[in-house]
């Protein structure tokens, strides 16, 4: 069934990410890449839905470390969704614009993608850098061990600014579909009471299935970041995309 050349199963898949990103109320950036090696041909667009888990920006790294070593914390994972669109500028490169709304916070994030080469059996690899950008209204405090608790580490409003780069290998086994493994990191300045510049950064690996128009992205990987005695805080990200091309 179909309503304005659109499934009905696709329009009830971005009623639900909009659902998503109004229940959403942290701060919260995207760190998702739910990209591929491949780029938008020049003069093409493409369009990208995601969710999943992002990096709060309500826990600053000084409130969570160990004595003992690093912290497993799905603390750091609340649900944040993207809209982007990318738009092919030929020479096997890319620009994209990404945006996120939630209930008390937004973020913007621009990127350049460029195919470094792509062989005949199907393998490619590219470089995407960027910069990224959150505004946290408020209100102010941090959840610390069930508690809700006041802290000077949190304002009731703060702002964060960064850069990003990933690098990302893909193999195309048929024209349906291709699996991609990436590489990234981001310098993130958050700037409130106590300014903070905060390393994070991950292993991504996603499959991207259908054809040209329409693609499914899920993707799954590990992120890390350096509190202030730099040791590793490690959280699982978990991911799902929604590409359309025109």
């Amino acid at each position: 069934m179909h309503c304005f050349g659109i499934r009905i199963p696709q329009v009830k898949l971005v009623m639900l990410l909009l659902l998503m990103a109004v229940l959403g109320a942290c701060a919260t950036m995207d760190v998702a890449s739910l990209e591929t090696a491949e780029t938008v041909k020049r003069g093409k667009v493409r369009i990208l839905m995601g969710t999943g888990n992002g990096f709060n920006l309500n826990w600053p790294t000084g409130l969570l470390h160990q004595e003992d070593g690093a912290l497993f914390g799905s603390t750091q994972s609340p649900w944040v969704t993207t809209g982007s669109m990318a738009f092919g500028l030929g020479n096997a490169t890319e620009f994209a614009g990404r945006i996120h709304l939630l209930s008390h916070s937004w973020g913007i994030k621009g990127t350049v993608k460029k195919q470094l080469f792509q062989t005949l059996d199907g393998y490619s690899m590219a470089i995407l850098a960027g910069g990224t950008a959150t505004n946290y209204p408020g209100p102010g405090g941090v959840a610390l061990g069930g508690k809700y608790e006041e802290t000077h580490y949190v304002s009731d409003e703060y702002d964060s600014y960064g850069t990003e780069l990933q690098l990302i290998g893909s193999k195309r086994w048929n024209p349906e579909l291709i699996t991609s493994l990436i590489a990234k990191g981001n310098s993130t300045m958050r700037k409130a009471e106590i300014n903070e510049r905060i390393y994070h950064g991950g292993i991504r690996i996603n499959l991207k299935a259908g054809d040209e128009k329409l693609s499914i992205i899920p993707e799954f990987g590990m992120d890390f970041y350096l509190n202030t005695e730099d040791k590793p805080v490690w959280t699982p990200r978990i991911n799902i995309g929604l590409s359309m091309q025109y």
